[in-house]
This record gives C-alpha cells, structure tokens and sequence, in this order.
C-alpha cells in the first residue's frame, strides 16, 4: 500500500495498515441490527450495534443513546473512547 502526504510517499505492506473511518480516540460502530453475547453460559440476543475500540476489541452497545457524544470505557484495554452519533 502506498500512502501520499502530497510531497513524499511510503510503502508499507497490506497486513501493517489498518484503515478506520473513524478518529483514533473514537470507537467505530458496526452496523449489526441484533447482537447476540454470552453471559454465563447463555446466548442473549438483543437489538444493538457493534462498536470497535482503535485497539481492535468489540463490545456491544444500544441502538440508541440519549446524548450526541458520549464517553465509553472499552473493558479490554480500560481506555475511554468516544462514542459519535452519526
């Protein structure tokens, strides 16, 4: 893959790039009308979205949320990112 910033350019291999649609302090939301998760054994589905943290790791979410911006702790890494409605 080859990335331009207008003067230079850099080549990096496919599998080192990631590309987000997203800043790197937001999560990136999936588009999944049900979600199913495990919890103690049991298989749970609900309606909700997907959201993945810049490190990669996924948790569910609701399909609705009262404010515009709001901050989400991922529980994998402890960080809290923003979650956007778009």
């Amino acid at each position: 893959m080859r990335l331009l910033d207008g003067r230079r350019s850099a080549v990096f291999r496919r599998e080192d790039v990631e590309i987000r649609q997203v800043a790197d302090d937001e999560w990136e939301l999936h588009s999944v009308s049900r979600v199913q998760h495990e919890r103690e054994g049991q298989s749970i589905d609900y309606p909700g979205r997907l959201a993945e943290c810049p490190r990669g790791h996924r948790r569910p979410i609701p399909s609705r949320f009262d404010a515009d911006v709001v901050a989400l702790r991922c529980r994998e890494c402890g960080n809290a990112y923003r979650l956007v409605s778009r």
